[in-house]
């Protein structure tokens, strides 16, 4: 599940899945470079979320690392600094009716 939402002086992304997770040892190390927990299956290099992280804290902000809900799959949120209160006009971060495509379905993009 994808979802945005907005503060004062924020706006967090937030995307949830519902997979086998991680162990929670593992938890604190993700988002390090290279770092992948050892029992996993999946390929890959270790690098991405740890370039979420670098990318989110050049624009002053954070990645946090949790598991998901009922202990299963992982909850990632992106928290960007940005203040909403000195915006002009109100800030339409994405339309309610939009969809998301991913292997010929569709899936909605903001789920609250």
């Amino acid at each position: 599940m994808v979802s945005v939402a907005g503060r004062d002086d924020s706006v967090i992304l937030t995307v949830t899945d519902d997979g086998k997770g991680v162990p929670p040892g593992t938890l604190a190390a993700l988002g390090t470079p290279f770092s992948r927990p050892v029992s996993t299956e999946a390929e890959g290099s270790g690098l991405g979320l740890a370039l979420v992280r670098r990318i989110a804290e050049w624009h002053g902000g954070t990645l946090d690392i949790s598991a998901g809900d009922n202990g299963r799959g992982l909850r990632l949120s992106v928290t960007l600094l940005c203040d909403l209160r000195l915006s002009p006009r109100p800030v339409v971060l994405a339309e309610p009716t939009a969809t998301l495509r991913r292997s010929g379905s569709t899936a909605p993009l903001l789920a609250q």
